[in-house]
């Protein structure tokens, strides 16, 4: 057994989720891979099967933003031999963004280790102003809607991956494949790696906002809030569906006001792959 390719490390080139690395090298036979990385302040191994392909790159996760990793690469095959890298690794991780409404600032008030689970808390940022939404001007709207971003803390409450990205994001759940899976504000649901890239992308037929080419209709107003994974592989959300109500209200606000006839939008539940 030994490395065709010595292992190399870059950075994940796609901007929406910059702190994952892509490492990459080939070997003369299927092979095993540990990969021991440390900062200053920790220590971790992630490993990998024999399936999956460094040639192509393996996907580094975990590593908090701004600081200097030195990374240990050691494969193994079938019969158990072991072969380390001929040098180690080192990668800077790109610091989170400068201006003020891009970088999310939180305080851990509490934080019990011991008790949490293994693995990431994941956390959907907003950004708003202050008022009704009703209210709001165009500006502020746009200023509300026209970002989100995902982070997940590890046990120490770190950020140690994100993802950006130009509408508000909503309810998130993970897929068994590792994927990501979430509501934009303009009513389509995505699924993305943990590189950031979208892998599919569902939008109401009936979508305000229109369809983009590549997405995946649903015959529906709308899809909003948190989609929720069911047993047999599709999904639960949250739609919309549009009837005429006779004495309606006219006003948020004045429910003495006079009333009409009017158009409600009420929510409801569907399935879609």
């Amino acid at each position: 057994m030994q490395f065709i390719r010595q292992p190399s490390i870059q950075q994940n080139p796609n901007p929406a989720a910059p702190l994952p690395a892509l490492l990459s090298f080939s070997t003369d036979e299927k092979a095993k891979t540990r990969v021991r990385l440390a900062d200053l302040d920790r220590k971790w191994i992630i490993e990998f099967s024999e399936d999956e392909n460094s040639a192509d790159g393996l996907v580094i996760l975990g590593m908090r933003p701004g600081r200097t990793h030195r990374i240990k690469v050691t494969i193994s095959n079938a019969g158990g031999t072991e072969l380390a890298a001929a040098q180690e690794l080192t990668h800077l991780t790109p610091a989170m963004p400068d201006h003020p409404y891009r970088n999310p600032h939180f305080t851990v008030y509490r934080n019990e280790k011991d008790k949490r689970e293994p693995g990431v808390l994941l956390l959907s940022i907003h950004r708003a102003v202050q008022g009704r939404y009703g209210d709001w001007t165009r500006v502020q709207a746009d200023f509300t809607f026209s970002w989100g971003m995902i982070v997940a803390l590890d046990g120490d409450g770190e950020i140690v991956w994100y993802y950006e990205t130009d509408k508000f994001v909503e309810g998130i759940s993970r897929l068994d494949n590792g994927n990501l899976l979430f509501n934009h504000w303009d009513m389509c649901t995505t699924e993305i790696d943990m590189l950031g890239n979208v892998i599919n992308r569902w939008s109401p037929s009936q979508n305000p906002y229109g369809v983009a080419d590549g997405t995946i209709e649903v015959d529906t107003m709308g899809l909003h809030d948190q989609p929720e994974i069911m047993p047999d592989g599709n999904f639960l959300i949250l739609t919309a569906s549009a009837r005429e109500i006779d004495n309606y209200y006219t006003d948020h606000y004045n429910l003495d006001g006079p009333r009409e006839k009017k158009l409600v939008v009420g929510g409801g539940g569907i399935q879609d792959r």
